[in-house]
């Protein structure tokens, strides 16, 4: 009425005009604001990778996969179309995975598989520890207990063929290459075909025979059968296995790719080049943060819209009830296998004093507490001039904090493999060398640790005990067993005085952690 009346006032001739004008305005965009509606699909992502735990993390406070089942259930309830995808590493190396021995072999992922299997994955590619920790019969036989999707582009049988999983019905079907599926909006007025490939990086083992494909070339193949055609898909989604370094090289070669779902790097990003390239999403280890995206396709236009945000998964997710029974059988199962081995799995060794930083994102870059609390007690064992250790052997990837009841399964699983330890003799040249490869391999698991009396100058010299290293002289250098071994084929280490090349301690690694822990904890 106040309008009516104010065009009245102005022009009381064309006022009848202008208001018809102006209502019919408002009918066409309201019209277009339905058609752009109508012509919409939204598709939800809730992305998972490097799942090595079953049970929550940090106390109880972070992750745990029956919380996910939860989350999974409320995106459903609000977006039909919602999935969940899972970038590989989910067999090992884990505490339960490697060292809860039943019939004489460990678990190797076994209770994983089963407890995911409850959850509904909905797409999964393969890790590089999917291969590289257990045997090729316990692999194989993974593969056939998994229910879910398993997508792999680049990895195959010894003939080239691909791998088999079993469906609902436990009958053999082949891994796929890739996939399509269609999503439809609520009207069902718009669809849209969107296509997922997955890719990995290789596994460093030579007894397990399979056909390795390099990513360039599987990408390659894959786009141009999912892009190319008469019926090509709307939206291309590329699950990946690999370090960011290389995703960011993916997204920039290929173009075609919308969405890049990623793993191996344990914490979350998200990572954009620039317009026009895959923004790459990766979450962190154990369900700790998962990054949920939302996929708006307009099919009218062709024009894809993402939004995304990081959802913590804590105690203030309820957990799924039959999800948390299967967890609870397979915990039950696990433990019990432990305590056949003499393991007291919730046997309380101390209260840390200090926060036990073993997260994968700190210990892959720096040195911590943590970190030299092990080290430093290999080398009151071995009576060595320094200590080392590669970052990838400690699997922990969580915090427990000042105060925190540091039990025996939390040593289990943040050392999964228990190593003897051993002492070495190396010359300054080849200990400097040694130092300085690992020290350049910041961010990953080849990441070198070391004793607290190791440092390293601005001018980047190495010094031992505030001394620098003389590359002249000899040093004795403690390590794991297995690492002796190998520094011994590649030549890089002599013999002691009475002609052998190690000395081998029947101190174990893990006893190491769990004294140094108990003293820390008086």
């Amino acid at each position: 009425m106040q309008i009516k009346k104010l065009l009245k006032a102005r022009n009381p001739i064309l006022n009848k005009a202008t208001v018809f004008l102006a209502f019919l305005a408002l009918s066409v965009a309201l019209q277009k604001v339905k058609a752009g509606e109508e012509d919409e699909v939204h598709l939800t992502i809730l992305h998972l990778n490097d799942v090595y735990e079953i049970t929550p993390v940090s106390g109880g406070t972070q992750g745990g996969i029956a919380r996910v089942a939860t989350l999974k259930k409320q995106l459903l309830a609000k977006n039909t179309n919602t999935y969940i995808t899972l970038s590989g590493d989910i067999y090992g190396p884990s505490g339960l995975s490697n060292s809860a021995i039943i019939n004489n072999e460990p678990l190797a992922g076994k209770h994983m598989v089963a407890v995911l299997n409850t959850v509904g994955i909905d797409f999964f590619t393969f890790g590089d520890h999917e291969f590289d920790q257990f045997s090729a019969q316990q692999v194989l036989q993974r593969f056939k207990e998994t229910t879910f999707p398993i997508i792999s582009s680049n990895y195959a049988d010894a003939t080239g063929k691909p791998f088999q999983q079993s469906d609902a019905n436990g009958a053999s079907i082949d891994i796929l290459k890739n996939t399509i599926f269609t999503v439809t909006n609520p009207a069902g007025t718009a669809c849209v075909r969107v296509g997922v490939f997955g890719v990995t990086e290789p596994f460093r083992r030579s007894d397990l025979k399979v056909t390795y494909t390099d990513w360039e070339s599987a990408i390659t193949e894959q786009v141009a059968e999912l892009t190319g055609g008469k019926n090509p898909v709307d939206i291309l989604i590329a699950m990946t296995h690999f370090e960011v370094d290389t995703d960011k090289k993916i997204a920039a070669k290929f173009p075609q790719i919308d969405l890049i779902l990623g793993g191996d790097d344990h914490e979350h990003m998200k990572v954009e080049l620039k317009a026009g390239l895959a923004p790459i999403y990766k979450s962190d280890s154990n369900a700790r943060n998962n990054y949920i995206i939302d996929l708006y396709y307009d099919t009218s236009t062709g024009k894809l819209r993402l939004e995304d945000h990081v959802q913590p998964i804590t105690d203030a997710i309820a957990d799924d009830p039959k999800v948390l029974a299967e967890v609870n059988k397979w915990l039950k199962i696990g433990f019990d296998a432990l305590r056949e081995q003499d393991i007291q799995p919730e046997r309380i060794i101390a209260q840390t004093p200090f926060p036990l930083d073993g997260f994968a994102s700190s210990i892959r870059n720096r040195q911590t507490k943590f970190t030299q609390l092990i080290l430093n007690g290999m080398n009151n064992v071995v009576n060595a001039d320094l200590s080392l250790l590669y970052s990838g052997f400690i699997r922990l990837d969580d915090l427990i904090p000042v105060g925190g009841e540091v039990t025996e399964y939390d040593v289990i699983r943040a050392l999964p493999s228990n190593d003897q330890l051993a002492s070495v003799k190396m010359q300054g040249s080849v200990l400097k060398s040694l130092l300085d490869d690992g020290y350049a391999m910041h961010g990953g698991g080849s990441f070198l640790l070391y004793t607290d009396n190791v440092t390293r100058n601005k001018a980047g010299t190495w010094l031992l005990n505030n001394k620098p290293i003389n590359t002249n002289s000899t040093y004795s250098v403690g390590v794991r067993k297995a690492l002796a071994d190998g520094l011994l084929s590649a030549k890089m280490i002599i013999a002691f005085n009475d002609g052998k090349f190690i000395k081998t301690f029947e101190t174990t690694i893990r006893q190491v952690m769990i004294d140094q822990i108990a003293k820390a904890g008086k």
